[in-house]
């Protein structure tokens, strides 16, 4: 598990660049670069969580479901994009990565989302005092 990390303001306008850049630690890597894992659910399997009523007091499980789906879609897009020079197909190829790592990570989270959600019985409202 990556150590906790303290967030603060960046101190110059390079540094979000920077962090932006820097690899990830919580997804597969190669030479350095972040990778995308295969995807780990369908757009049915998805749209049947997006769906399905939670027993969980938020409807993270739906909101997450519907961001994967999303990010699949451009993720797909972008393979497909035009381009007119080598370097626009490497920043495309590099929009893809990054495209498809967000995607891993998110279904990581929704893969937790659907266990814990699994396991709760289902929502009552709270009673306030």
């Amino acid at each position: 598990m990556p150590p906790a990390c303290v967030h603060r303001d960046p101190t110059s306008a390079a540094e979000p660049a920077q962090l932006l850049a820097a690899p990830l630690d919580a997804v597969p890597t190669w030479l350095g670069e972040p990778m995308a894992s295969p995807r780990r659910f369908d757009a049915k399997a998805l749209a049947e969580m997006a769906g399905r009523a939670p027993s969980l007091a938020c409807e993270c499980t739906r909101h997450v479901a519907e961001i994967i789906l999303q990010l699949a879609r451009f993720e797909r897009y972008s393979t497909e994009c035009a381009t007119a020079s080598p370097t626009d197909l490497a920043l495309h190829r590099h929009v893809t990565g990054l495209t498809g790592v967000a995607r891993t990570l998110l279904e990581q989270g929704l893969q937790r989302l659907t266990t814990q959600d699994a396991t709760q019985p289902a929502h009552s409202p709270t009673l306030e005092a």
